[in-house]
């Protein structure tokens, strides 16, 4: 048969796709269509031939395999979403021309040349810890799930001001960074005045995270208009609790932006906090499920994720392409203990301490040699093996702590 019958099957540039075992999926990212095929020995060698680098989502198909009843039912699928398009082959000279969908990376993971602007977005200030022996107290765990101040068992300890006041030298110029404030009350920090100076002469944007009960609504008069306040609600609810949340709203209206996180370990708590947020009409409340070690029920009807849950999700090109080089939930971020010690998440090892290195040289470390800011779905079980991989969120806290990384009702 003539090569002049021949076609050029070729996928647009914006279209993400994924083979695995005998399943493929074709996800537009500017429709946010998703198509599924369930693949054969033909439509798999094609798919193959696809995303083979060195073809650029570009393949040429002889005239008898378009007409493969798998192949051809795949194609005019492709078509019908605008993903993909066939052309003759003696329309042109050789071959199309295509972009494949990369990253291109100018400065990042595999060109670890640090400047402070190009990698830190966000850092987290641990001013002060709670003080309790209590094993089950929620700061013992709580501090590995999501922010949170932590628990030590001998006594409290807090920032030296010395550290905060290095910090921000190295910081100037980040007019763009995001810096959060975590302590058991950060009002209490023995340099809170000093502090505060300093933060107000700071351009960067500050999130201030506190407890409630335990920080008083006063704190609201000291912060700027541009301010953000994080409210982290304790799930043993009572009516002191309504009555400083009440307090809190009415200061925050007008004000600064203030969101109310409610912890909660069961459905009960759930059905509190509703009645409570109706009550007082709180805007900006949100759920933050806490882990206690004795609730997976609860994760799993509150948390996991179903396979429409995940293809509803609908991540752009952009998304998908950090997702695919690191973790977005903790790229660029760096979180400091009151000791100085420096994580780029704090479930794992420390990257070292500010009373010895300065942030530039550890956030080289975590470049080079970290794994937090490069955990990826494409590189831990039972993720890797999927075909959502690039659907679902990044790995989170809760996975890392848990060591459970399927916070999904597919591998159960």
């Amino acid at each position: 048969m003539s090569e002049t019958n021949d076609f050029w099957l070729i996928i647009e540039p914006y279209i993400q796709v994924l083979m695995k075992g005998d399943k493929a999926i074709f996800y537009n990212t500017l429709s946010k269509k998703i198509v599924e095929i369930a693949t054969d020995r033909h439509t798999r060698n094609l798919i193959s031939k696809l995303i083979d680098k060195e073809n650029a989502y570009v393949a040429r198909i002889h005239n008898k395999d378009v007409n493969q009843y798998s192949v051809k039912k795949m194609i005019k699928a492709l078509r019908r979403y605008y993903m993909a398009d066939i052309w003759p082959v003696y329309w042109s000279e050789g071959k199309p021309v295509n972009l494949l969908p990369e990253p291109v990376i100018k400065f990042g993971i595999s060109n670890p040349e640090p400047g402070l602007q190009e990698y830190l977005y966000e850092i987290t200030l641990h001013l002060n810890t709670i003080h309790c022996q209590d094993k089950n107290h929620i700061a013992v765990k709580g501090f590995n799930q999501f922010l949170y101040p932590k628990v030590t068992r001998e006594h409290s300890m807090e920032m030296d001001f010395s550290i905060i006041h290095s910090l921000f030298a190295q910081l100037s110029g980040l007019t763009k960074l995001k810096i959060n404030l975590v302590g058991r009350d950060i009002q209490k920090y023995t340099e809170w005045n000093a502090l505060h100076s300093l933060l107000k002469k700071n351009q960067c944007l500050k999130h201030y995270h506190v407890q409630v009960p335990g920080c008083h609504p006063e704190i609201v008069d000291q912060l700027k208009k541009n301010s953000y306040l994080a409210l982290m609600i304790s799930p043993q609810l009572c009516n002191e609790t309504i009555e400083i949340l009440n307090v809190f709203r009415a200061k925050c209206k007008n004000r600064i932006k203030c969101d109310y996180n409610f912890i909660v370990e069961n459905n009960g708590d759930v059905e509190k906090v509703t009645a409570i947020i109706q009550e007082l009409n709180l805007c900006n409340a949100y759920f933050r499920p806490y882990y206690n070690g004795n609730n997976q029920s609860f994760f799993k009807e509150n948390v996991y994720l179903g396979p429409e849950e995940i293809s509803a999700s609908r991540p752009s090109q952009s998304q998908i392409f950090s997702r695919k080089s690191g973790n977005e939930n903790d790229y660029g971020k760096l979180t400091v203990l009151p000791d100085g010690s420096v994580y780029a998440n704090v479930n794992d090892k420390s990257l070292g301490n500010l009373n010895q290195y300065s942030l530039k040289e550890l956030i080289t470390k975590e470049l080079k040699e970290g794994k937090s800011w490069k955990r990826s779905r494409l590189h831990i079980k039972p993720c890797r093996n999927c075909i959502y991989q690039w659907l679902c969120p990044p790995v989170s806290n809760y996975e890392i702590y848990m060591r459970k990384f399927n916070f999904c009702h597919l591998y159960q």
